[in-house]
This record gives C-alpha cells, structure tokens and sequence, in this order.
C-alpha cells in the first residue's frame, strides 16, 4: 500500500515538472511559500532587526503567527498539487488562494516602505500570476 501511494506522487511530480506548464507555478510559489513560512519561523527577532522593512505585517500579527500562515497556506499548495489524484474544485481553488494571500501579504508589504525594496517589484508580478491562477480555476479540470 505505501508503495503504492509513493509511486503514485512520483508519478505526480513528474507528470506536473513534464506535462502540466500551469502546475509548475502552483508547486514553485507553494515551495515558495513554505520557504518564507520557515524562514520567518528560524530566524526569530527578525521582524525585530529589521523593523522598518516588516512594520506593514507586524501591524496586523506577530512573526510566528506570519511563519506559521506562510508554512500552512504553502504545505497545502504542495499538497494539493503533488495529491495522486485530482483534489476537489474548492480544496485546488482554496490552495490558491491561500498562495495568493501571502504572496499579495508580501508585495503590499514591501511596497508599503518608502522607498520600496526591489522585492516588492517581484512579489507584485508574483501576485498578479497567483491572483490569474485564482481566476482561472476551474471546477471542470
């Protein structure tokens, strides 16, 4: 039976990294995602450091509670797309959204500094691909 499930996501990860172009950038954000989501759960005191630069985030929740959203919202991106099977209309659309969120957290935060970092340029342009992944959900495939 594990095999069975193992051999199942194998065949997952590549049908998505060969055959699946739209895939690719749900797996690559939701990596992204958990990435920053650990980042910000290793390096406490880091909204700290760098004070200026997290004040737009830290306003609405602490570090941990950011580390924690990022890595749970990402965990599910991965989740759903490496899943053997097709996952439900609502679970893919909620994945989404959920990349969605935190990439748009980080844009508008970075874009709130003055003047705002390079980043906030690169995580715009990423919450404009994740909001077209959103859009373009659809409960038929």
């Amino acid at each position: 039976m594990k095999r069975a499930s193992c051999m199942g996501v194998c065949y997952r990860i590549r049908h998505v990294l060969w055959r699946a172009p739209y895939s690719i950038f749900d797996l690559s954000a939701g990596v992204g995602v958990t990435a920053v989501g650990i980042y910000l759960l290793s390096m406490p005191g880091l909204f700290d450091l760098f004070a200026g630069v997290y004040v737009p985030m830290s306003a609405y929740a602490n570090q941990y509670t950011w580390g924690v959203l990022f890595t749970a919202m990402g965990v599910l991106a991965i989740t759903v797309v490496l899943w053997p099977h097709r996952p439900p209309f609502y679970v893919r659309l909620f994945a989404r959204m959920c990349v969605a969120f935190c990439l748009t957290s980080a844009a508008l935060n970075n874009l709130a500094n003055n003047p705002p970092p390079a980043s906030g340029i690169f995580y715009a342009v990423l919450t404009l691909f994740a909001l077209w992944s959103v859009l373009r959900t659809r409960c038929d495939g």
